[in-house]
């Protein structure tokens, strides 16, 4: 395991954050990590860690233990966060994670790829969330995408439709490759909508 070489913080004479927390922070760190993201690239990285921070504050309210709901600990959160920035600061750790990360990333995407081609061809109808035909790391829903968000979607869906097969899996970070296989069931739904929408499963022996 890696995790910065980082001091943690003191609240109210205990060490911040407690080791649970900690492994929460390294684990959703490592699960909402764009893996094009460029450690030269500020502004997304700042955006990484509010991410994170909004998250971990929501899930220790949750645990009740150090924080709740209904008694917000200010200086245990305050605490945490403040850890996280730590993290976000130390540019050596962060390459290390990132590189010990990625076989993991690739892995993760296999499997995205392979639940969407499930959804896909599932009897019923398949939901897909705005934006999730696409790598979706965000934490919450924050609804539909503006008219930006949606020009750059749809650029890119062209992109996929005119691009080979090679280049969207030698460049599958950047989502192409999944809107182009839920853009070829989509049409294939079209074509035999009676066999999707009405179809049974026949188990093979």
């Amino acid at each position: 395991p890696i995790r910065a070489a980082q001091n943690g913080r003191m609240s109210e004479g205990a060490l911040v954050p407690h080791p649970e927390t900690e492994w929460l922070i390294y684990q959703t760190m490592a699960a909402i990590w764009p893996p094009q993201l460029h450690l030269d690239d500020q502004k997304s990285l700042l955006a990484v860690q509010d991410e994170l921070s909004g998250f971990v504050i929501r899930a220790i309210r949750e645990m009740r233990k150090d924080a709740f709901w209904t008694e917000v600990n200010r200086p245990y959160e305050m605490a945490v966060a403040e850890y996280i920035s730590s993290v976000f600061l130390d540019r050596t750790f962060l390459m290390e994670f990132a590189d010990r990360m990625r076989p993991f990333w690739v892995a993760g995407a296999v499997n995205s790829l392979s639940q969407t081609v499930l959804k896909m061809t599932t009897p019923g109808m398949p939901v897909i969330q705005t934006g999730s035909e696409t790598w979706d790391f965000s934490l919450s829903q924050t609804g539909a995408p503006d008219d930006a968000g949606f020009e750059k979607l749809s650029a890119q869906l062209n992109y996929a439709e005119q691009s080979p097969f090679t280049n969207l899996l030698a460049h599958w970070h950047s989502g192409a490759l999944k809107q182009r296989i839920i853009t070829i069931h989509l049409r294939l739904r079209q074509q035999y909508p009676k066999l999707f929408l009405r179809g049974d499963y026949i188990p093979l022996q």
